[in-house]
């Protein structure tokens, strides 16, 4: 059994959970619980639709924990993450239980130029429909507008 991931930005959406996997992960046996990542702050990278999470002292990140995920589907979830991203290994705390669980997630190989604050549901309210359509693709998110 692999270890849970640590969701905290577009993958929190069903909707894209689905694109990506391409099933209705919902009928999938998966189970998601709230955690939160200390030491972590999670802002949109700057000229897309999408977030990044970032090291800081003060931050705190909330997400989801991503249980029963298979190699497979690990595999597809690192190509859609893409050359900007890689998994590691973290501690999150899990919000029902306050259990410390290791869990993987996925962080900036490189510098991402940072935007404002990421907030999942303001983004789910106005973001998705153009993650969707402008940065989203199964080969790997689009790479910023550095400029």
């Amino acid at each position: 059994m692999t270890k849970p991931l640590f969701i905290y930005g577009t993958l929190q959406h069903v909707a894209v959970r689905d694109a990506v996997l391409q099933c209705h992960t919902q009928d999938r046996p998966y189970d998601f619980q709230s955690a939160q990542l200390s030491n972590h702050q999670v802002y949109h990278v700057a000229n897309t639709a999408y977030p990044m999470i970032v090291d800081c002292v003060d931050g705190e990140a909330v997400g989801l924990c991503w249980y029963g995920l298979t190699d497979t589907d690990l595999s597809i979830l690192d190509r859609f993450e893409g050359v900007n991203y890689s998994r590691v290994s973290v501690a999150v705390q899990l919000t029902s239980s306050g259990q410390l669980v290791e869990a993987d997630i996925y962080k900036p190989m490189q510098h991402l130029p940072r935007g404002s604050d990421w907030h999942f549901d303001t983004w789910s309210e106005t973001g998705l429909e153009t993650f969707l359509q402008r940065d989203f693709h199964l080969d790997g998110v689009r790479t910023p507008d550095i400029g």
